[in-house]
């Protein structure tokens, strides 16, 4: 399984804002750390799945193996579940605990490999095990933990990094879509935006990036934010 023993480092949370940065610097490749997790988040309509391509490109030009742990809910969704479905409570807290089995599982099956090939890897994963509570009341969520035998701690320690992208919705608001999964309105997407927010306020290395350089400055600052975290692991 999973381990993250780095994430217990006390680092400060950091938001990438302002102008765009320079060229992320290159991850020595020495002994030590071997894998890293990282958790792509935020609201709708964000671009994490652009980002997870553009760091899959970064990384990979590095001589990294980058492995993509794809969204559980997505997996959920298409196997004929329905947001529909989840008006009630009962339903609600069953469909979030199978999503946290199906993540913990896709996580920790993918990581295995990972280190079984013994090479410089990063996980990027869409979206991390703390998302659900942005969906559900404290209660639910509390239950969902049990459920699976969790700690909000243990979830936040699976990651070395958070990385929250801002949805399109809020500074960008003419670049915002939706789509047959993406169903949310601006106005909804705003407000999933700042509940996923809080529900990773606990994580200790959380980089927020906003939409205030464009999307190719948005891109590049997810990059020196994954890079800076592998680069503090060899200080």
């Amino acid at each position: 399984k999973i381990s993250r023993g780095r994430a217990r480092r006390r680092v400060a949370k950091t938001t990438m804002g302002g102008s765009s940065p320079d060229l992320a610097p290159q991850i020595p490749m020495t002994d030590g750390d071997t894998q890293w997790v990282i958790a792509l988040t935020g609201g709708p309509c964000a671009g994490k799945t652009t980002a997870m391509r553009r760091l899959q490109a970064h990384f990979g030009a590095l001589g990294m193996r980058v492995y993509l742990v794809p969204e559980a809910a997505t997996i959920m969704w298409a196997s004929g579940c329905e947001p529909s479905d989840l008006g009630l409570s009962e339903p609600r807290v069953a469909f979030q605990t199978g999503l946290m089995r199906l993540q913990l599982q896709l996580e920790d099956s993918i990581a295995a490999v990972a280190r079984a090939n013994g090479t410089k890897a990063v996980l990027l994963c869409d979206r991390g095990l703390m998302d659900g509570k942005a969906y559900m009341s404290d209660a639910e969520w509390q239950r969902v933990l049990d459920n699976n035998k969790l700690a909000e701690e243990e979830c936040n320690m699976r990651y070395d990094c958070v990385i929250h992208l801002v949805t399109a919705a809020e500074g960008a608001s003419e670049h915002y879509v939706a789509s047959q999964l993406r169903r949310e309105t601006a106005e909804q997407a705003v407000a999933v935006e700042k509940r996923t927010l809080e529900v990773w306020a606990g994580h200790l290395r959380r980089s927020v990036v906003d939409n205030s350089t464009g999307m190719d400055g948005k891109l590049a600052r997810v990059v020196d934010a994954a890079s800076a975290v592998m680069l503090s692991s060899h200080c």
